[in-house]
């Protein structure tokens, strides 16, 4: 083969590979630009699916007004859920008993009758209620709604006896607690003599007479057994009707420092001292 030859196969063999280079370029750019236009137009249906999604929802729900989901409570239950109950519903139901009872005096052994029952129910040294009766003429007395509960002190009083107390007592619902016969003994007198620091009496001066609370062995405080005497013009109280046992003397007047703590003790139908003696000091 001539150089000529050779130089002729070598310009063919050039050409034909510029030729397949050329259509693949061509072919390359025509793919990509295509690709470009479907993604292009499929993004574009999309956001005119969106577009009108969105506006048909808007015609549809127009003139609604937007509703928060309801949310159960964490006990609720199904159908079977409830309010909770308050507390007036747990309350029980408040219940009755009464306290009954036969008074008679010691010396005679007979009924009294006209004595005046009080019962008083004492919760941490307040009174927190109380019910009053008079005996009838065979002694017998009956107190009725009475409230349930323990704590229950009767004071059972009548003119020339000495006042005697029943403590602690419990009533049960729907059932009469019965505390047999109380005997009246014959009351036991003492006289007060209230005087300013100068030894001169002081009338309309108030002697309470108290005697201590007992709840299960143990003292809790005092409490009035009795209305206040009111000393006289010469500053004399005279106090009646006392029973066996230690009372406290307290003394007020106005204008003047109260005093307290003066013990009465008796014994055997016998005050320990027949008259007490009390200064007030001026404010």
């Amino acid at each position: 083969m001539s150089t000529l030859e050779k130089i002729c196969v070598v310009v063919i063999i050039i050409v034909g590979l510029a030729t397949v280079i050329g259509g693949m370029l061509f072919f390359s750019k025509d793919w990509s630009s295509r690709l470009k236009r479907d993604t292009s137009n499929s993004v574009a249906t999309e956001i005119n699916q969106k577009e009108h999604t969105s506006a048909s929802d808007k015609v549809e729900n127009a003139g609604q007004e937007k509703v928060d989901p309801v949310v159960p409570p964490a006990n609720a239950k199904g159908t079977d859920a409830k309010p909770p109950v308050t507390d007036s519903t747990q309350n029980p139901q408040v219940k009755f008993g009464s306290i009954k009872g036969t008074i008679m005096g010691r010396a005679s052994n007979s009924p009294i009758n006209g004595a005046m029952v009080d019962g008083n129910v004492i919760k941490q040294e307040e009174e927190v209620g109380s019910v009053r009766i008079y005996s009838k003429e065979d002694g017998t007395f009956e107190l009725k709604n009475v409230p349930v509960g323990e704590g229950w002190w009767l004071t059972i009083s009548k003119e020339g006896f000495a006042t005697t107390t029943k403590e602690q007592l419990a009533v049960q619902a729907d059932t009469a607690t019965d505390v047999g016969i109380v005997y009246l003994e014959k009351g036991v007198g003492i006289e007060v003599f209230v005087t300013d620091t100068a030894g001169l009496p002081l009338g309309g001066a108030e002697v309470l007479v108290q005697k201590t609370i007992r709840v299960v062995g143990r003292t809790t405080g005092t409490r009035n057994i009795k209305s206040p005497y009111i000393t006289d013009s010469r500053g004399r109280a005279t106090i009646t009707d006392l029973d066996n046992d230690i009372y406290y003397l307290t003394i007020t007047k106005n204008g003047y420092a109260t005093s307290g703590g003066h013990n009465v003790r008796i014994v055997g139908g016998k005050p320990d001292k027949q008259n007490y003696k009390v200064q007030l000091v001026k404010q």
